[in-house]
């Protein structure tokens, strides 16, 4: 079984938001690490699952048993949920394309 996924940016100073604006902590604030000394983390990035139809029957889910990844570039792995999304999409897929040398 095989699934890409893509590195998670500081995946140690999460949190979510109470009544819209307050942002409340997955963490404990007098404990942050710098980012480089925390351990990689990895989310699924939905671009590619790979699965043995044994582990699907066994399983009854794509992923099962050991699961290998193919870590993807972040800028390749971008989450559409919203137009805010689209845009970022679209600004970024506007630097691979080739120029115009005319």
């Amino acid at each position: 079984v095989v699934m890409s996924v893509a590195p998670i940016q500081h995946p140690d100073k999460r949190g979510e938001t109470r009544d819209g604006d307050i942002f409340v902590p997955e963490y404990d604030h007098g404990k942050r690490q710098f980012s480089q000394d925390v351990k990689k983390k990895y989310s699924e990035n939905g671009a590619l699952f790979v699965t043995r139809i044994e582990v699907l029957r066994k399983h009854q889910n794509r992923l099962g048993g050991e699961v290998r990844m193919l870590v993807m570039d972040p800028v390749r792995s971008i989450d559409v949920d919203d137009a805010e999304d689209l845009a970022l999409v679209e600004k970024v897929a506007s630097a691979f394309l080739p120029t115009d040398s005319t």
